[in-house]
């Protein structure tokens, strides 16, 4: 019988030698090492998830902001409210305005969350709207002209189109029938 050497101390000695031969070559030329220059590290972009949702809750169209920098944008299109923003696929969450009593904006309090009432065709919302103190900016486009309520909670409110209501909600003591 002839003699076998076993195989696993001549693979080792032979990944023992080629590593100690690709050590040699790690240095940069004027025999700088590679593990003694400096490391940099550049910052990624955000990966926050931000969502806006719509949804019809009964009659009442629910908005919802979900994350910091979210904007929703609520326009009518002569049939359909149209709610578009930050991660809504498509042409947006269309709901008819014949099924639509009402319309409720909340976000979470995170930081720069934004609804529009945007232009539109005629009047772009006529069913009571309720924005809350949670979403930080409120502007308003698009003509508002309602039987009910006109309530905006938002610390900043920009109102470039004419809001008229028969009930009090507006800030700062506007009460019934206000018009901009």
């Amino acid at each position: 019988m002839s003699r076998r050497t076993p195989w696993f101390p001549t693979r080792r000695s032979a990944l023992v030698s080629a590593t100690r031969r690709r050590g040699r070559g790690r240095h940069l030329r004027g025999g700088t090492s590679l593990l003694s220059q400096p490391l940099a590290a550049e910052s990624l972009e955000s990966r926050a998830l931000l969502t806006v949702s719509a949804a019809l809750v009964g009659s009442d169209l629910q908005i919802s902001l979900g994350a910091a920098d979210d904007a929703a944008y609520l326009s009518y299109n002569g049939t359909n409210y149209i709610v578009r923003g930050t991660n809504i696929s498509g042409g947006g969450y269309a709901a008819a305005n014949t099924a639509v009593n009402s319309v409720t904006v909340a976000g979470t309090a995170a930081a720069s969350q934004a609804f529009t009432v945007a232009a539109g065709v005629g009047t772009v919302l006529s069913d009571p709207l309720s924005v809350a103190a949670s979403v930080e900016t409120t502007s308003i486009v698009g003509a508002v002209n309602t039987t009910g309520a006109v309530t905006i909670g938002s610390g900043a409110i920009t109102i470039a189109a004419d809001v008229t209501t028969t009930e009090a909600g507006l800030p700062g003591g506007r009460g019934a029938g206000w018009q901009s």
